[in-house]
């Protein structure tokens, strides 16, 4: 499938709309899904291209590579610690960095998940 980029005055009319509710937007009027970590959005031809091409050895594999530097040149980070999914970091992150009682803000949407899960 073809993906398209909507003009920014189609995703502002489209966000005005559906009443500011992300949940009530048409998925063909959303370019990059940030609501969920659970890739809800349409995938490009070169999207499933790269999936059905891409090495998947169990280590040092070129897609692994290929990801750490797209993150470490878009980013800036200098490690990368890919996760399954938002949970899956959220563990890492929650159940080994902090402590017991440790608060960690976070500005993000959480309507269908919690950090205690």
């Amino acid at each position: 499938e073809h993906v398209k980029i909507p003009s920014e005055k189609r995703r502002k009319e489209a966000i005005r709309n559906a009443g500011f509710n992300t949940f009530l937007l048409y998925s063909d009027d959303v370019f990059i899904d940030l609501l969920t970590d659970s890739g809800t959005t349409a995938m490009s031809d070169n999207q499933w291209a790269g999936m059905m091409l891409g090495d998947e050895a169990y280590a040092g594999s070129k897609s692994f590579y290929n990801f750490e530097k797209a993150i470490q040149d878009v980013l800036g980070y200098k490690y990368v610690v890919p996760t399954h999914q938002g949970r899956g970091a959220e563990h890492l992150m929650y159940g080994h960095l902090t402590n017991p009682g440790q608060i960690v803000p976070e500005s993000v949407n959480k309507s269908i998940n919690t950090s205690s899960e």
